[in-house]
């Protein structure tokens, strides 16, 4: 079996191949007897692995049966973990682009909106007649914009990899200089077209 499998687990298989056939030693003690492949092993899994293996051959054809179906549904486990971590990868992103692109760019296109409806006090009346200036929605709106800036970086963060501190700032710093820079050029740009 040493030989189908790649890397360290088809070199460890290997070597208690050759110490069982050599030694004439039984599975458990090829991998976890002295100068086993699995003796040094800082966890328990390889040893729990190697007793398991050991069960299986002294039982036969039905314990071969059960490892197989077994190791199937840790593959199907496998797909399952992968097409999640893609689904959050997906959300992640879209919760970045959220607070460092589309959402200064909605921002500032509405300050624009606000500051050329400014001048009409009738459209940009509130119920009892007072008016919101457009500084005031600028300011409003700005805030709102660096705030989604940094908390959606951190949730994104958070959901991909644990609040690491450090990973954190840098994808918040990120997203607050992308945040200012597309909210200031999107306020500009709608300015000139309105």
């Amino acid at each position: 079996a040493g030989e189908r499998l790649p890397g360290p687990v088809g070199e460890a298989f290997g070597a208690a191949g050759r110490r069982r056939q050599t030694l004439g030693v039984d599975v458990e003690r090829a991998f976890c007897g002295d100068a086993g492949p699995f003796v040094e092993t800082p966890t328990t899994t390889g040893r729990a692995t190697a007793t398991l293996l050991a069960v299986a051959a002294d039982a036969g054809p039905p314990a071969g049966e059960l490892l197989t179906t077994e190791a199937e549904r840790l593959d199907t486990l496998r797909d399952h973990e992968r097409r999640a971590r893609r689904a959050v990868a997906t959300v992640t992103d879209t919760l970045e682009q959220t607070a460092a692109l589309f959402g200064p760019l909605v921002g500032g296109a509405t300050v624009a909106l606000a500051s050329g409806l400014d001048g009409l006090s009738a459209a940009s009346a509130v119920g009892d007649g007072t008016t919101l200036s457009a500084a005031t929605v600028g300011s409003a709106v700005g805030v709102y914009v660096l705030v989604l800036a940094a908390v959606l970086p951190t949730l994104a963060v958070g959901l991909r990899a644990g609040l690491d501190r450090s990973r954190v700032g840098y994808r918040v710093g990120r997203s607050l200089t992308s945040a200012t820079a597309t909210f200031l050029a999107a306020t500009w740009v709608t300015g000139l077209l309105v």
